[in-house]
């Protein structure tokens, strides 16, 4: 099942500066909730070799930049920004960020993957307030598996829907065609208008991205200026009981490492790292009882454990 886009078109507006015009460089947020499959959309569009020159600004929730890692080497400036999220402690360094890439690249596009815990219409906002930029679109990638059992989609995961220009609807390789449908169903009744693409593996094609193009941008923009009001840059953009660790663990075989995903309490809710298991490094990805170890050139990493309310000592307990 696959619901079709339109072709790209791309349409520029220009600032115009002392009598020169400037074409303002298009922003795209690439969002979704922790474990939804970012990083691999994002890394599979930049494997392409159709893609546009583009800059990628990548905001990790943690000390360790375990995505941008795996993203290095695919021929793209990288930037990074940790330790916070851009929707709201990080706006300061988000939009200092987007003009260093705009004079040091000069990207046709610049690409920005939030943490997932980032709610995106406060970041519509902060775009909208940086000169030569303008908002292409908002790109939301939602796990199909996790929509499936959950009773109802979380607050910050609707949230993300509720503004997309274009849900990416992923993993569904891991749920029946009915179950698909059902999520769709679901997206829908948050977001009418927004572009669904079903993939598996994050495999979406630029020309499905750049066709979701953000229209009546600035009515958007106004609307949320009424809602947000004296709430914008408060600290309040994310859920703050989310903490995050970064450990060393043990040494393990890989036998063990898929023992553990059974182990791991529900409270951690996203594990992620680059381990060494022999003579060879893996990704490990783990969402919500869910994990996987896939081999990998990067180096080995920190671990770094996303959850609710979880301590130091509960992680150790479980990795080291």
């Amino acid at each position: 099942m696959k619901i079709q886009t339109k072709a790209n078109v791309m349409i520029q507006t220009k600032t115009n500066i002392k009598g020169k015009e400037v074409v303002d460089t298009p922003v795209i947020l690439l969002c979704g909730f922790l474990g939804s499959g970012k990083t691999t959309v994002l890394s599979h569009l930049l494997s392409l070799s159709n893609k546009p020159r583009v800059a990628v600004l990548m905001n990790e929730f943690g000390d360790v930049g375990v995505d941008t890692i795996l993203i290095r080497g695919k021929n793209v400036y990288v930037k990074e920004l940790l330790e916070g999220c851009v929707c709201c402690s990080l706006v300061g360094e988000f939009k200092a960020a987007i003009s260093e890439i705009i004079s040091t690249y000069h990207p046709d596009y610049i690409l920005v993957e939030t943490t997932g815990i980032a709610e995106a219409d406060n970041l519509v906002l902060d775009v909208s307030e940086i000169p030569f930029v303008r908002l292409h679109a908002i790109v939301t990638v939602v796990d199909a598996h996790l929509a499936t059992v959950s009773q109802q989609l979380g607050y910050t995961i609707s949230a993300q829907i509720k503004v997309a220009d274009i849900v990416v609807l992923n993993k569904i390789d891991l749920v029946s065609v009915a179950q698909v449908q059902d999520v769709v169903n679901k997206i829908k009744l948050l977001n009418s208008v927004a572009l669904v693409v079903l993939v598996i593996d994050g495999k979406i094609e630029w020309r499905e991205l750049l066709a979701g193009r953000r229209m009546g941008n600035k009515k958007v923009i106004e609307s949320l200026k009424k809602v947000a009001g004296d709430v914008k840059g408060s600290g309040v953009g994310y859920d703050g009981s989310y903490v995050t660790f970064s450990i060393e663990p043990r040494a393990r075989a890989l036998r063990e490492w898929k023992s553990l995903f059974s182990l791991i309490p529900d409270s951690f809710e996203r594990v992620k790292g680059v381990v060494k298991i022999g003579q060879s490094s893996y990704v490990l990805n783990f969402v919500r009882g869910r994990g996987r170890l896939i081999k990998t050139d990067a180096v080995p990493t920190s671990l770094v454990v996303i959850g609710k309310k979880i301590t130091l000592s509960q992680v150790r307990r479980v990795f080291c």
